[in-house]
């Protein structure tokens, strides 16, 4: 699903000041991802995702999920990430989220060739695509995309 221009823009924006700055595995449950330093960026990102209730009523219809009055509260964790340098290269990775639905934001075309999970597709730049935290995901050897990742509760 392909979001507002503005969400578009955004995205586009923050993609290459945030290559510079991914530098290290980071994430303490999930040493495959690479994160930057700091996220101030995601507040942008999130909000503008959050503002329209088109993406919110996706995930509802895609997933059964309500979402509480203030959605943000449904948001168990955000962050950007780059699809690089994963252990597993090519593959499966078995339940990666286990009881929580991943949203991933494109920060620019992303697609399996590179490092999109091929069981997701493609998306565009600003758009997005949502998967069960519970199904695996599967990896070709690429990657390099930059993406945004909400986990939902």
């Amino acid at each position: 699903m392909t979001n507002p221009r503005s969400l578009r823009e955004a995205a586009s924006s923050v993609a290459t000041n945030l290559r510079l700055k991914i530098r290290h595995r980071s994430h303490p449950n999930y040493p495959w991802l690479f994160l930057p330093r700091e996220k101030d960026v995601i507040d942008s990102i999130v909000n503008l995702w959050l503002q329209d209730k088109e993406n919110l009523d996706f995930v509802t219809q895609k997933t059964g999920k309500s979402f509480d009055d203030d959605p943000r509260k449904d948001i168990s964790d955000a962050y950007p990430i780059i699809w690089a340098d994963r252990p597993l290269a090519t593959g499966v990775l078995h339940t990666p989220f286990p009881g929580k639905i991943l949203v991933i934001i494109a920060l620019e075309d992303l697609d399996d060739q590179n490092g999109l999970p091929s069981n997701i597709g493609q998306i565009p730049c600003g758009g997005f695509a949502v998967h069960s935290g519970d199904e695996d995901m599967k990896f070709k050897k690429q990657g390099g995309g930059l993406a945004f990742f909400i986990l939902l509760n």
